[in-house]
């Protein structure tokens, strides 16, 4: 039940309430379910690439070396931006929450970047915890607002706005504080329909959270902004996050 749904992205368990967070210092768990939930939210269709040039390389028709400069665009700027945020996401989760004691402050180095990078992972809209949501640090949780925002790949099983839009966006971004008029990556010009896209998609999400934000701190009056900002977040990207407002909800709350 728990591999299906790391796969899946689903963030349910059987665990209780605890979610995985007895496991913390269990590097089986850990590692297996990190490795489901980024291989699911890489997209299949990256994987069919991957696979294809992992054969030909089998098979010394393509060198290892020029394995990566050979992929498809779009499974280049997912394996780069996925990259980019499992790791700045678990560095900056480290430094947040290296001396928090309700957090990572009582378990060894190790353990502490284990645990970082499993929030990071799963905030990439897996839904699993391995440490208590509700304790994490303001820098922290905007960490994770930002990483359940992008959330996964296009044709994967994760939610969020995709990588690739975030991608698009930094480069259109870099491009014009340079002057150029087109935006390129890897050799190749990004079209400028796909810009436009990219900025529809992540406008109206931003939007919406912005909107369900305010409605849910008008039916919810009294509850902390963080609280409510990381239950909008989570649930507009399907992460399954919660700082324990979700149990709180009134009826409205819940609609």
């Amino acid at each position: 039940f728990t591999a299906v749904s790391a796969f899946c992205n689903a963030g349910i368990d059987l665990l209780g309430e605890n979610s995985l967070a007895d496991y913390v210092t269990n590097p089986l768990v850990n590692v297996t379910t990190m490795g489901l939930i980024i291989a699911s939210g890489l997209g299949f269709n990256v994987w069919w690439d991957l696979g294809k040039r992992i054969k030909l390389v089998f098979q010394k028709k393509l060198s290892p070396r020029r394995l990566f400069r050979t992929l498809r665009l779009q499974s280049k700027l997912v394996l780069t931006t996925t990259g980019i945020l499992l790791l700045g996401g678990t560095i900056c989760i480290l430094l947040f929450e290296y001396k928090n004691p309700a957090t990572l402050g009582n378990l060894s180095f190790g353990q502490k970047l284990m645990a970082a990078a499993f929030q990071s992972v799963t905030t990439r809209t897996a839904g699993f915890f391995t440490v208590d949501q509700g304790a994490l640090t303001s820098g922290s949780v905007i960490i994770c607002l930002f990483l359940m925002l992008v959330g996964g790949s296009p044709m994967g099983t994760a939610g969020g706005v995709k990588t690739t839009t975030l991608a698009v966006l930094v480069l259109s971004i870099i491009a014009n504080l340079r002057g150029k008029k087109d935006v390129e990556v890897y050799g190749r010009r990004i079209r400028e329909s796909y810009l436009r896209s990219a900025m529809v998609v992540a406008g109206t999400s931003v939007l919406i959270l912005f909107t369900m934000t305010v409605l849910l701190s008008a039916v919810m009056p009294g509850v902390d902004l963080a609280d409510v900002l990381y239950e909008i977040t989570s649930a507009g990207a399907t992460v399954g996050l919660s700082r324990g407002l979700t149990p709180q909800l009134n009826v409205a709350g819940k609609w």
